[in-house]
């Protein structure tokens, strides 16, 4: 989701998921290069596609706003301790 505001019109992304965040920046004309990696279950290289949407959204004039569901949830902040 995104807003525009003020008289500059800036613009805003309203952070609300990955695929949200991969389907908007696609939007924008960002190449989602997962489709060429092997596995792309990998945590490291899912962070890696958001990251690099997010870095395009970015360029293309976008605040992010991660609100209160964003990275600053769990599982970013917090450790995980397994049962």
């Amino acid at each position: 989701m995104f807003t525009q505001q003020g008289e500059n019109m800036s613009k805003t992304y309203i952070y609300e998921c990955f695929a949200e965040t991969l389907s908007f920046a696609e939007s924008l004309g960002w190449v989602d290069w997962l489709d060429d990696v092997d596995d792309d279950t990998d945590p490291d290289t899912i962070d890696a596609a958001e990251g690099d949407a997010i870095d395009y959204i970015e360029s293309k004039g976008y605040a992010v706003d991660y609100n209160d569901s964003s990275k600053n949830d769990w599982p970013y902040d917090k450790t995980f301790v397994s049962p």
